[in-house]
């Protein structure tokens, strides 16, 4: 889990269901989608990361980095609203993972440029959002007995960082 994100996640309290939602894990079947912000002005259309990720240590930390040799990761972006504020040009996107690696989105939008909002570890910042960017709005599962899904608002802290960001919209 990362620390410093928010949103849905999912605990079996069995572990027959605890098998089963690892084999929906493994077979790709579990819906994730994820908000965030990100820094510059990604494409409005559609975008597929279908970059390899390695997780290297790095400062007394891991991280997830763009690599040949790494494990396959697919991300999809969709940008929904550019925005920006005090000159800085950030991007609202909704984020769909393909696979689940560590650190996938924040390791995928850094190698193209465009690190999450409050995320110092892969070069975000922002001194109005005091944690990084990323909410887990979305996750659904078959839970064996039909689809089980939630959808979780975003938290307090995260809805303030982007009312301010909106109030500035470049548009």
């Amino acid at each position: 889990l990362d620390k410093n994100t928010s949103g849905a996640l999912l605990c079996a309290k069995t572990y027959e269901a605890y098998f089963h939602a690892k084999l929906q894990f493994a077979a790709r079947r579990v819906l994730k989608h994820y908000v965030c912000l990100c820094h510059g002005l990604l494409p409005m259309s559609p975008r597929l990361l279908d970059v390899p990720l390695h997780t290297t240590r790095v400062h007394g930390g891991w991280r997830s980095v763009a690599d040949p040799t790494g494990r396959k990761a697919r991300t999809i972006v969709d940008v929904v609203v550019h925005l920006g504020l005090s000159g800085q040009l950030i991007s609202l996107v909704q984020v769909k993972l393909g696979t689940g690696r560590y650190h996938q989105i924040r390791g995928h939008l850094t190698h193209d440029g465009h690190p999450l909002v409050g995320d110092i570890h892969y070069g975000g910042f922002a001194h109005w959002c005091h944690r990084v960017f990323l909410h887990a709005h979305r996750l659904a599962i078959d839970a064996g007995d039909g689809i089980l899904e939630t959808r979780c608002p975003l938290p307090p802290e995260l809805h303030d960082s982007l009312a301010q960001v909106a109030a500035s919209d470049p548009r």
